[in-house]
């Protein structure tokens, strides 16, 4: 079973004007940007399956939304 984790947060210091309305940004940039510290409420035991290449996305909207999607 594939599962994703998404998460959406807004931080207005990422805030930008241009054209385009969204921003993909690298992976890379996930290491450098502010993200909210997730927990599982009464997680018995958990681990995070790594692969080969890593199935993560971040998108940055015009007003700060970020949005982060894991596989």
């Amino acid at each position: 079973m594939d599962c994703y984790f998404r998460q959406t947060w807004v931080d207005r210091r990422l805030a930008y004007t241009g054209d385009k309305d969204t921003l993909a940004l690298s992976i890379s940039m996930l290491g450098r940007i502010w993200k909210p510290d997730t927990y599982f409420y009464n997680g018995k035991q958990s681990y995070l399956h790594t692969i080969t290449s890593p199935n993560k996305f971040v998108r940055l909207f015009q007003d700060g939304r970020v949005l982060y999607s894991s596989r």
